[in-house]
């Protein structure tokens, strides 16, 4: 099946992918019409997901990303390849499955053992973390304050606001989690 995706008015960092129902019962199945939009578009169109999980793990791919940071950081033709993946992403499973392929050296990690092992992990980790709602990148980053042994902090990635943090205390970071029910998490350790 052929899927035609179309971008219409972005005005978030992070929205929505709809489908036009109407199209899904037509003779051609080919014809199946998706919409790249902020809001809905009208009453034959439902939501298919957010790009928060993609969103999240191109930022944690790319070094040089903006402090503001959404899907409008993105040329078209990467917006609409980022659609027809979405589609195929339906689910927390798949998007964790789908952030340990993108993410270097990644494997998916328990909460628990994620807990023991942060002291651990060297500045430049990357963390994916998702739960049934949304998903939320972090990177473990060396800190701005100058002493032999000062702690790494973070920085996050919100798409839902496009806006990135920095340096966050590093030993936050798992009470964060635990209060937003992050429990899929995706661990890139640089080699």
């Amino acid at each position: 099946m052929t899927n035609h995706i179309s971008i219409g008015a972005i005005t978030t960092p992070n929205p929505t992918l709809f489908v036009d129902m109407a199209t899904l019962d037509a003779t051609d199945p080919d014809a199946v019409e998706y919409l790249i939009q902020t809001q809905p578009p009208g009453s034959n169109w439902f939501y298919v997901n957010q790009f928060c999980s993609l969103l999240t793990t191109y930022w944690l791919n790319d070094p040089n990303s903006p402090q503001v940071y959404g899907l409008s950081n993105l040329v078209d033709a990467v917006k609409i390849t980022a659609a027809g993946q979405l589609i195929t992403l339906l689910g927390l499973d798949s998007q964790t499955k789908e952030a340990q392929l993108s993410i270097a050296n990644a494997s998916v990690v328990l909460p628990a053992a994620f807990v023991t092992a942060l002291p651990t992990y060297p500045a430049g980790t990357k963390i994916w973390a998702g739960n049934n709602v949304h998903v939320l990148g972090f990177l473990i980053t060396p800190s701005t304050t100058p002493g032999a042994d000062v702690p790494l902090t973070y920085t996050a990635y919100d798409s839902n606001i496009g806006v990135v943090q920095l340096g966050l205390v590093l030993a936050d970071l798992p009470q964060r989690l635990t209060k937003m029910g992050y429990t899929s998490l995706v661990v890139g350790v640089p080699a």
